[in-house]
């Protein structure tokens, strides 16, 4: 048998040793404990989710997985750390879309990681609901009641955020630009205090979170008027969104998902992803999920380079047309 020139055996090689690296991470993985990255807090709405999924994903793949939050600079730390983790499939990232087209649409500069490039995605795991509240002794019920009382007197129904630049401050935003509404915004630490100073006086109305507002809500003290996302919240199924309330671009997309660093092997993702389908099938973790204020979304995002550069440029659009301060 003639030898064969040197490139040709040298990509024959590599073809097998892929080949039989394939087979090994199909046969094997995973054979150890997995981390699940958390790029914020311990304690807020994506860490209870991580911590949530992460139960069932280990009983589905016989390992543990253990969350691990690494929060700061707004998820950008966290996002860091997986770009920078090995791409063997044990080293996750939940988090929300925040992560990869908000911030990135919000920041002047280009992010320390490449939303597109760095990540692999796994599945998307649930919509994250926002509420554009009111306390209730103003007396308005509908999102139209408050546009009437907002044009006769701006400035007046000042609503709070959990943080400038956040998603709570940016859907605001835009419902203001798209209703031509002047509410004014005043910022908190965080969801809870941005509450309680409504509540307090300090603001007329919200824009926060289903369950943070949810108690409020059932005492009658807080009226919710629509939800930001396309679909009505499983939480508040009497809560029209904003679409339905006669203005659709006034919304926000808000999910979580989880993601891999980019070249992982392609069955570690699959095999998450027949995990993560099985779990989300369940009733009883559905059930969960919701009752946490998520609406289940269980999604495999095809092309995630044209998916976040598509929603990163219309977050652009709507910080052009707000007028959102860019770092």
């Amino acid at each position: 048998m003639p030898d064969l020139p040197l490139p040709f055996a040298l990509r024959a090689c590599a073809a097998v040793l892929l080949a039989a690296a394939s087979l090994a991470v199909q046969a094997s993985y995973p054979d150890r404990p997995l981390r699940l990255i958390v790029p914020s807090a311990a304690g807020g709405s994506t860490d209870l989710l991580a911590r949530q999924i992460s139960i069932p994903l280990s009983r589905q793949l016989g390992q543990p997985v253990v969350v691990e939050n690494k929060p700061g600079a707004g998820t950008a730390i966290g996002a860091q750390s997986l770009a920078a983790a090995r791409p063997d499939g044990y080293t996750l990232m939940l988090t929300t879309n925040s992560t990869f087209t908000l911030n990135p649409a919000l920041s002047r500069h280009a992010p320390t990681y490449d939303p597109v490039k760095d990540f692999e995605p796994v599945a998307t795991i649930a919509d994250l609901p926002l509420v554009l509240a009111i306390r209730a002794s103003y007396g308005i019920s509908t999102v139209q009641e408050l546009i009437a009382a907002a044009k006769a007197a701006p400035d007046t129904y000042r609503f709070s955020s959990f943080g400038q630049g956040t998603g709570s401050h940016f859907a605001g935003a835009n419902f203001e630009a798209e209703t031509g509404v002047k509410l004014g915004h005043v910022p908190y630490q965080g969801g809870p205090p941005s509450v309680h100073a409504m509540l307090g006086g300090q603001t007329a109305m919200t824009v926060n979170s289903v369950m943070i507002l949810l108690p409020h809500i059932k005492a009658g003290t807080v009226r919710a008027l629509a939800v930001t996302t396309p679909q009505r919240s499983g939480l508040l199924p009497d809560v029209p969104t904003l679409a339905e309330a006669g203005y659709p671009q006034a919304g926000l997309e808000g999910w979580s998902a989880i993601v891999a660093p980019r070249g992982t092997p392609a069955e570690a993702i699959s095999q998450l992803q027949a995990a993560l389908s099985t779990i989300m099938a369940e009733a009883a973790f559905r059930k969960q999920l919701v009752e946490s204020g998520f609406d289940p979304a269980y999604r495999i995002i095809g092309n995630w380079a044209e998916f976040v550069t598509a929603e990163t440029n219309r977050f652009r659009q709507i910080v052009e047309r707000t007028g959102l301060a860019r770092d």
